[in-house]
């Protein structure tokens, strides 16, 4: 079956292809990743779709493995239940474990990282994501990258983008994520190995919008759902409707406010007097309001009884269609392929469905008429007055779904397997490393060590010394300087303190190699940094190549065996988040020599910092490709007594300096439109923006950390009580603190200490932690506070021992 998506993008789409020689059957391992499943999640259409690929897969004798990527949230009876509820249909049921990382990211994307390391750790022939909300983006890029999954295909399911929603729905973008998430979705879909949709609709709509889609590209419907049951005997005849059942999340998008309208046609009709209207879903908002509170209003002047059910998971919501002259309304404004309607035609309840989205690619094509209406208020009326006089026959499968689910199964029966095989190992190109230093001798014989260790050959180390004064610095440059000259390293010197950005600067300008990596002189390159950098911008193709940091404290360098507790993510050429998060890395990149020195190098602005976010963004925006990598490749130092140049210089200073490319980039009339919107984020990531608030953060962060730090040395001595009340003032120093991320960043950090000296307290600041997340929608803190929690039940019980 091929599928045209549109004449003037001439592009077609067949059904999953099938070779016509196939390898002999094998037993599979496949994995399903996904932030829904039925059960957990009570409804919803991405799970419907995943739990029915994977209950089929497994019936035809596949090891299949369902992540959910959601972890320990579940609103709908217990994970227990449900790992036991899989296992019965031969489905192992993974609820994603913690990494014991702490990550700097929003939920989404801390959760797709950890889920990019479980999968790391294991071996599957075929990867399901779906696109929604970017689960498979760091696992897609490591790919893509060659640093894992070699042997493994990994396909996107394409079930509806987030801003696709979200503008659906009549709702404004007002939340830096959805646009972050937007980035992540596109992405997905552009680095899979097969995307499949199941509409022809849904890849028409990516692409008019510039989506990226690759070669291997496919249109299959879902598996039919297992709510999709067989019909009651004689459903297939035309049948009585005496109730008009709204079927769908009661929001604009599914068609909420056209069903009302289409309704307040039809309340003076003496010939509809006898209806009665359900509203069957899941409650959402309509215009701001409680969908409830909408119905309700709309409802005064109508005649009928009406109800809303919203507390029916999908299969108590097919036993409420399936009872006698129940009619199901699926009146969508835009729709892939709503699972709503795939169960009304297998169970054979009477359904009208709107004509939009990939709804008509459902329907059997004579039943289309019947069936389906324009998105028009007068339209629906006048079926509904139809079938209420008439009744309606229940309309079929445009798909003949065995032969669905079979394509389904050969398709990953016909895979072929792909041994691994080793890269040839070329000699690579001379790396650059510049690194600037100034009056920290301790650190930077430790980042030199971390060069000295590195598996890379051809380097070199450019060394800036930016007008270090202290006589121990001044002494190991001079110790330093024969090692150099025997290596044709280089050592430059500052009369006078230029700042990082001026002496990275002059340290490229001396550079020779084909690569330049920065490299600060506090932090430490991990042993296979420089070759992993090398690799990845050579395989892509990539001028900028970034990666995630490791996150360590104190004076001595990280040894071997260390593992790290807290991760820097960042994601990419974002460069729409890029104007107020910084998603495109750290200094710590390789950058092609002409790339950096066409792009400017850093800004050079004494006492201003940003200065490697402003030359990101600068560089991506004229169009150089940049790749971060998934995995930590370097140790960051980070000494809540030492400031970083960010934390140390104005915010307001620094955040002029990361948004001059995009002011450089846009005509003189839209640079206040650049503004405003840096100002609007500010101020909602930030409600406490002027310098005297933000000096008064700084000292109340330094002030909490410096309490736990003192604490934690007293606790090493067995000074328990001393060390419990200095972590107890940490708290107190941040209690009349108006920012919700630094009260919670206090209490989350000092918790898990104080817990073990004294629990009762422990667990009652965490229970405070959690109640301030939700209230104030921090979903990664509130899980981080939830796991805290459930971690105190062994310490008590240990301290009572």
């Amino acid at each position: 079956m091929s599928i045209s998506i549109s004449p003037t993008l001439a592009i077609s789409h067949p059904a999953l292809s099938i070779g016509a020689e196939t390898s002999p059957r094998r037993k599979l391992r496949l994995c399903v990743a996904s932030f829904d499943f039925v059960g957990p999640v009570k409804n919803g259409g991405v799970g419907t779709a995943f739990t029915s690929l994977a209950c089929a897969l497994a019936d035809a004798g596949h090891e299949v493995t369902c992540l959910y990527l959601a972890g320990d949230w579940c609103e709908n009876l217990t994970l227990e239940h449900w790992v036991a509820h899989y296992k019965k249909k031969g489905v192992r049921f993974v609820p994603l474990p913690p990494s014991g990382l702490r990550l700097n990211s929003r939920w989404h994307v801390n959760k797709a990282y950890e889920g990019y390391l479980w999968l790391k750790e294991q071996r599957f022939d075929v990867v399901h994501f779906s696109e929604w909300k970017g689960p498979g983006y760091f696992a897609l890029r490591a790919k893509n990258q060659g640093l894992a999954f070699a042997d493994t295909l990994m396909c996107v399911h394409t079930h509806g983008p987030t801003l696709w929603h979200k503008l659906s729905n009549a709702e404004y973008i007002t939340n830096l994520d959805d646009v972050e998430l937007d980035y992540l979705e596109r992405q997905s879909v552009r680095l899979a190995d097969v995307v499949v949709s199941p509409s022809q609709y849904l890849l028409r709509w990516m692409l008019e919008r510039g989506w990226v889609l690759p070669a291997q590209c496919f249109v299959q419907q879902y598996v039919r759902p297992g709510t999709a049951r067989q019909p009651k005997p004689g459903a297939d005849r035309v049948q009585p409707v005496e109730e008009w059942v709204f079927f769908g999340r009661l929001e604009v998008r599914k068609g909420l406010v056209l069903f009302c309208d289409a309704l307040d046609r039809l309340r003076d009709d003496l010939g509809c007097r006898g209806a009665k209207v359900t509203f069957l879903g899941k409650a959402d908002q309509v215009n701001g309001l409680p969908s409830a509170d909408y119905v309700a209003q709309r409802a005064k002047n109508w005649p009928w009884l009406v109800q809303i059910v919203s507390d029916r998971d999908q299969a108590g919501a097919m036993d409420y269609l399936q009872a006698p002259g129940r009619l199901a309304v699926v009146p969508s404004l835009v729709d892939n392929l709503p699972n709503t309607v795939l169960e009304c035609l297998g169970a054979q309840v009477p359904i009208l469905a709107s004509d939009a989205g990939g709804i008509p690619e459902m329907i059997a094509a004579e039943d289309l008429s019947a069936a389906t209406f324009s998105l028009k208020a007068g339209a629906l009326a006048d079926k509904l007055r139809g079938v209420l006089q008439s009744g309606i026959r229940p309309a079929r499968y445009a798909v003949d779904q065995r032969e669905n689910e079979q394509a389904w199964v050969k398709w990953h029966e016909s895979i072929p397997s792909t041994p691994s095989t080793e890269p040839a190992v070329v000699l690579g190109p001379l790396v650059s490393v510049c690194m600037s230093h100034w009056n920290r001798p301790d650190y930077l014989r430790q980042a030199l060590a971390s060069l000295e260790a590195q598996n890379y050959a051809r380097y070199e180390v450019v060394l800036i010394d930016d007008g270090s004064t202290s006589p121990e610095a001044i002494g190991l440059l001079a110790e330093l300087e024969p090692l150099f000259a025997t290596r044709g390293w280089q050592i430059l010197r500052n009369t006078e303190n230029t700042f990082p950005g001026a002496a990275r600067n002059r340290a490229a300008g001396h550079a020779r190699g084909d690569y330049l990596l920065f490299m600060d002189d506090d932090n430490c390159a991990k042993p296979h940094a420089i070759t992993t950098f090398v690799a990845v911008a050579q395989r892509t193709e990539a001028d900028i190549v970034t990666c995630c940091l490791d996150i360590f404290a104190g004076q001595a360098a990280p040894h071997a065996g260390l593992k790290p507790t807290e991760r820097w993510l960042f994601l990419g050429d974002d460069i729409a988040t890029g104007a107020f998060r910084n998603n495109f890395g750290d200094t710590n990149g390789l950058w092609r020599r002409e790339v950096f020195l066409a792009s400017g190098g850093f800004h050079e602005d004494w006492g201003v910092g940003h200065e490697d976010w402003e030359l990101l963004a600068k560089a991506v925006l004229k169009g150089a490709r940049l790749q971060v990598i998934p995995d930590p490749l370097a140790w960051y130092r980070l000494n809540s007594s030492e400031a970083t140049v960010n934390r140390k210089t104005p915010l307001h200073a620094n955040h002029m300096a990361n948004i001059r490319p995009y002011l450089d980039s846009v005509p003189p009339e839209l640079k206040n439109l650049v503004l405003y919107a840096q100002g609007a984020s500010v101020r909602l990531s930030q409600p406490l923006v002027d310098e005297a608030s933000l000096a008064k953060l700084v000292q109340m962060q330094v002030l909490w950390r410096s309490k736990l730090e003192a604490a934690l040395i007293f606790a090493e001595k067995g000074q328990d009580k001393i060390a419990a009340k200095l972590m107890l003032d940490g708290v107190i120093a941040v209690q009349n603190c108006k920012n919700v991320r630094v009260i919670l960043e206090a209490l989350l950090t000092i918790c898990p200490h104080l817990a073990k000296l004294d629990v009762g307290r422990a667990r009652y600041l965490l229970n405070l932690a959690a109640e301030t997340a939700e209230k104030t929608g921090q979903t990664a803190d509130l899980e981080r506070a939830r796991r805290s929690l459930a971690e105190l039940q062994p310490v008590s019980q240990r301290l009572v021992a």
